[in-house]
């Protein structure tokens, strides 16, 4: 009885076909999750390749997002500022390796600004699961992943693009290793163009480089250490009939990462995270200027038992130092939990619960349920969920 009714919510609000099912503007797809336990095998848009942007000569950031994800970012440049994440008219959260991106003062996050050196894979989250990374997020959810070297791979490449306008465009990559514990890679990409209009130019220099280091590495156990560090430094002129308007962007973000592995499962992945970010804004008519500094800290553990099934439970936190020609300086602190458990009733019957609370920037506490339960029947299967959350 109890799983009929389940089929019967389920089909109330979607459309299931064949293997996927529809509900609102999310799909489940059959793919493995590269980033937390928690979502893995979760509903979710897409997981899109970041190494497209150069396989498939995409322009930016923003146009790969676009072509892979059916999402309208919009953009007022063309360098991509002001591609703002947005799901369903609300604004969404940008997140580097489940960190999140943003100037406490100014709300969301430009993708526009995101270093182009060293992509990964892309997460974006637009159904339920978004619950995981926080109220700011409950539009949905971008979360860029680094592009880890691989083992005993040796790769090197550089790209060039040339065109009018005294447009350019060239990459470097190399792929190797120090060691057979120490490997790396080393991304570097730079952008340049001269627009239609007199004085219209832009200039972006991306950098990426992360190192892995196999501190113990055996056929059952694995202790990792990753240490990456990302740079992003651009500037846009636009002419104006009143003068020249021009954006500078200068970013830095430097990531330390260790996790450990025994008999191929997850047992803890704990991250330090600092974000270093600054913008200037000068115009005929205003002149503005932000800073951020941030520190953060994510720690995930995870217990798999067949009593409880698979819990996940999350503690991470930021300190923000922001100075602002507008709003002056300020101290701002964020701290939430996240616990979340999968556990399989039957064979063809998941369920999926998580809870987060939340004490965010502007020092509101909050607290996010989520529950979700999948039955598979044959080669249809149906799924109900539930996110409550506001905005």
């Amino acid at each position: 009885m109890g799983i009929i009714i389940i089929i019967l919510l389920a089909v109330s609000s979607s459309i299931t076909i064949g293997q996927e099912l529809f509900y609102t503007d999310t799909v489940w797809i059959n793919a493995s999750r590269y980033g937390y336990s928690f979502l893995t095998d979760y509903p979710s848009s897409n997981i899109i390749d970041g190494g497209k942007l150069y396989d498939d000569n995409r322009r930016d950031i923003i146009e790969l997002i676009e072509r892979d994800s059916n999402i309208l970012l919009g953009r007022n440049s063309y360098t991509g500022s002001g591609g703002f994440f947005n799901v369903r008219g609300r604004s969404g959260s940008v997140l580097l390796d489940g960190f999140l991106l943003d100037m406490p003062q100014l709300g969301g996050y430009d993708i526009g600004w995101i270093s182009q050196a060293g992509l990964g894979h892309l997460e974006l989250i637009k159904g339920p699961a978004s619950v995981f990374y926080g109220q700011d997020a409950l539009g949905g959810a971008i979360n860029i992943l680094p592009h880890l070297p691989q083992k005993d791979t040796i790769v090197s490449s550089i790209y060039f693009e040339r065109g009018k306008l005294n447009y350019k465009k060239t990459r470097a990559a190399i792929t190797s290793k120090v060691s057979s514990r120490v490997r790396y890679r080393i991304d570097i990409v730079e952008l340049g163009s001269n627009g239609a209009r007199e004085n219209e130019r832009f200039l972006s220099n991306d950098f990426s480089s992360i190192f892995l280091f196999d501190l113990l590495n055996s056929s059952s156990k694995r202790l990792g250490l990753t240490f990456w560090v990302t740079r992003h430094k651009g500037t846009l002129n636009i002419p104006s009939p009143y003068g020249t308007s021009a954006d500078s962007s200068n970013i830095t973000l430097v990531e330390l990462s260790t996790n450990l592995t025994l008999d191929t499962k997850r047992i803890f992945n704990f991250k330090l995270f600092f974000n270093n970010a600054e913008e200037d804004y000068f115009s005929p008519f205003q002149r503005s200027s932000h800073r951020n500094t941030i520190y953060a800290f994510r720690n995930e553990t995870f217990i798999d038992s067949t009593l409880i099934g698979k819990l996940s439970i999350n503690i991470d936190g930021a300190y923000a130092y922001v100075k602002s020609s507008e709003i002056g300086t300020h101290k701002k602190y964020r701290l939430a939990c996240f616990l979340a458990d999968r556990v399989n009733v039957r064979p063809k019957l998941l369920s999926i619960g998580a809870l987060r609370f939340e004490r965010s920037y502007t020092g509101k506490g909050m607290i996010l349920p989520m529950l979700g339960v999948k039955y598979i029947c044959t080669k249809r299967f149906a799924f109900a969920n539930l996110r409550l959350g506001t905005r």
